[in-house]
């Protein structure tokens, strides 16, 4: 006979409730679904949905860099902050350009070498 038996159902029970927890928490949270799911076909994302911090969309949706609409009924209070997601793309490959490393003078004339 194990005596080691109840523990080890004990054990077993707890990690198998831990997993339901864990598994259902992502199933409510939406979290199980990647990034590309997320993206609309009309091209037009949240501004919980875009990759950087709420702050810096607002910065540059007033600075006119990023194309934003604001959605929601005639006169009330609140509504949905929409994003064009041609804005965002445009203004990443920008970053991207502007960090890009220049070519140094002797990686130039390597290139001129070959």
């Amino acid at each position: 006979m194990n005596s080691y038996a109840p523990l080890c159902a004990l054990i077993r029970n707890r990690l198998l409730a831990i997993f339901r927890m864990l598994l259902l928490g992502a199933m409510k949270n939406d979290n199980v679904l990647s990034f590309n799911k997320k993206i609309t076909p009309s091209g037009w994302l949240r501004m919980a949905e875009l990759p950087i911090r709420r702050t810096l969309a607002d910065d540059l949706c007033k600075r006119g860099i990023l194309v934003s609409v604001l959605v929601g009924r005639p006169g009330s209070k609140r509504g949905v902050r929409l994003v064009s997601l041609e804005s965002l793309n445009a203004y990443l490959m920008g970053l991207a350009n502007e960090q890009r490393p220049k070519n140094s003078a002797s990686s130039q004339a390597v290139e001129n070498q070959s």
